[in-house]
């Protein structure tokens, strides 16, 4: 007999939430679709200074969701890239250096949300694409 008690009181690390959301975004956008991680937060000192010197952007949003135009179905909000902050409930906080890095996304054109659920996810895209699922 196991006598381990789970804690419905526990938040899922940022980590799994992103995984989650990959998961779901591979199954639910539309055909033609990409997504991309750009995987730098939480680097080492000296992998953080050769990172930047290939162009890593310290605060850039940790997905990028590319939907093909012809599946684009918002009449209000013009076509552009998406860009997913995934941070975790109750405890993520955006830094002041990825608010400026998602502002000068929308000043560029694209679309920036910050998400801490699958749920939010679907908010965000239900009204510019397609979704396959939920």
């Amino acid at each position: 007999m196991n006598s381990r008690r789970v804690n419905k009181n526990v938040i899922p690390l940022e980590r799994q939430i992103h995984k989650t959301i990959v998961r779901y975004l591979r199954m639910a956008l539309p055909t033609g679709s990409m997504i991309n991680h750009s995987p730098n937060g939480g680097m080492r000192e000296s992998f953080r200074k050769y990172s930047h010197a290939f162009g890593v952007l310290a605060g850039w949003p940790d997905l990028v969701v590319i939907i093909p135009a012809s599946k684009w179905i918002s009449k209000e909000v013009p076509w552009g890239p998406v860009y997913l902050e995934i941070k975790r409930a109750k405890k993520g906080v955006v830094s002041e250096q990825q608010m400026n890095v998602h502002q000068g996304l929308v000043n560029a054109g694209c679309h920036v949300a910050v998400v801490r659920t699958v749920d939010e996810v679907v908010f965000v895209l239900k009204n510019l694409c397609e979704l396959k699922a939920k």
